[in-house]
């Protein structure tokens, strides 16, 4: 395997299904560029996909495919989630087409996860880090042109995901990752503070002019986690209340940007943005009341309740063909802008606890592998810091539908990747 010289990472000395990982990983940065500015054809936006069977082609050509026992939990376990979806739409079926589709949506995450953990050395998710470091400066200028100069705020304002409505959301992850990373490398004395404050200061901008007001809690969650899975250090209290003063004075900028989310940060105002009954419209579910809006309206019965109407079943897409007759009735709910409403309509409460499940799985993992010292600590503790916000962007948003969700399974790959066992012969 080829090695990183002078700290770049070189895609062309690598094995070609390295490569193929590594262009999954890079996937949701580049393809807005080449839709929306170089104007190539929706289709493009699908490459991901390809790059996905192309990895599966080719573990389907191995002579031997050995799981290591560290990563057996993680297989069963969606080997299961799979098997579980299948029986169910053997009684729920509308079109193959569906469900297919529907397979592509919810369990195309995994497929990168394990191209990340089989694929993937760490000299090679050391230089990822150090490209992402590069696009993250390059994504905050981005996002200070759109703001300033194009006029672009909001759902709009996506920096190098783009300038369509919700492209914004990937901004939550990618944001996150990069930050958390570069709190921990200070905590653990491989990092400049000024250079983590800097890098915070400029997410939390990010996060005011664009109104991702769930940023600023998710910020406080990632600072106390580092904090925990760190060891104390006078340089540790530093970087904490200068994290904490940035959360109040770029909050403060928030209020005074957008009036409505003044004093979003007291407690009142969290816990009301959690529990409205409605999201956008009088007419839709809000994000806490949207599993006992499903469960009541759409899956009355305590079986409906377990399994859901079926996978694919209430799917969308830019492809008519492909929206299904309960996505075309009742898309106004807008029960599609959460992954755990989306999965509990589909898949019902065993689909959602086995989703749920990989991410804990994962920090169990990453957790026994901190306290036995071994593999690269860095990634461990990112990753132990990684799932709790998982967990609760799977009831906040969509993230896990889209393209970026690439990013989180690389981060719960990390660890994986650090205690290499070589999954595959």
């Amino acid at each position: 395997m080829a090695t990183l010289s002078n700290g770049k990472l070189y895609i062309k000395k690598r094995p070609p299904l390295e490569r193929i990982a590594i262009l999954i990983l890079l996937a949701p940065f580049f393809t807005p560029f080449l839709s929306e500015f170089l104007g190539l054809p929706d289709a493009v936006k699908f490459l991901a996909d390809v790059l996905l069977i192309l990895t599966l082609g080719a573990l389907s050509l191995r002579r031997r495919v050995r799981v290591g026992r560290r990563l057996r939990p993680l297989v069963s376990l969606v080997l299961f989630f799979i098997a579980f979806s299948l029986i169910v739409y053997l009684f729920q079926y509308q079109s193959i087409l569906y469900f297919l589709w529907g397979l592509r949506n919810k369990f195309r995450g995994y497929a990168a996860f394990f191209a990340f953990v089989f694929f993937l050395g760490e000299d090679t998710a050391d230089g990822m880090f150090r490209l992402f470091d590069g696009l993250f400066w390059l994504n905050a200028a981005v996002c200070f042109v759109q703001y300033f100069f194009l006029g672009l705020s909001r759902d709009y304002l996506g920096g190098l995901f783009g300038s369509q409505i919700g492209c914004n959301g990937p901004l939550i992850l990618f944001l996150t990752v990069m930050t958390a990373r570069s709190l921990l490398r200070v905590m653990n004395g491989d990092e400049r503070l000024s250079s983590a404050l800097l890098k915070s200061a400029a997410a939390l901008l990010i996060a005011a002019v664009g109104e991702l007001k769930f940023f600023y809690p998710v910020f406080l969650l990632v600072l106390v986690l580092a904090a925990v899975v760190t060891r104390f250090s006078f340089k540790k209290f530093l970087l904490f209340f200068g994290g904490a003063l940035l959360v109040i004075l770029t909050s403060r900028l928030l209020g005074s940007l957008f009036t409505a989310f003044d004093r979003f940060l007291s407690f009142d105002n969290l816990w009301s943005a959690l529990t409205l009954s409605h999201y956008a419209t009088a007419d839709d579910i809000g994000r806490l009341t949207a599993i006992p809006y499903i469960s009541s309206n759409f899956l009355p019965s305590f079986p409906q309740k377990l399994v859901g109407i079926g996978l694919g079943n209430g799917d969308s897409s830019s492809l008519a063909f492909l929206n299904t007759p309960f996505f075309e009735q009742y898309s106004y709910i807008h029960y599609h802008y959460f992954m755990s409403a989306f999965l509990f309509l589909e898949v019902g409460y065993v689909g959602l606890i086995l989703f749920l499940l990989f991410f804990v799985l994962c920090l169990i993992y990453a957790v026994r592998s901190l306290k036995a010292g071994t593999g690269n600590r860095l990634y461990h503790q990112l990753a132990i810091v990684m799932v709790p916000v998982c967990l609760i962007l799977t009831f906040y948003n969509s993230s896990f539908y889209m393209d970026c969700a690439f990013l989180a399974y690389f981060v719960l790959a990390l660890p994986f990747i650090s205690n290499r066992e070589r999954p595959l012969l």
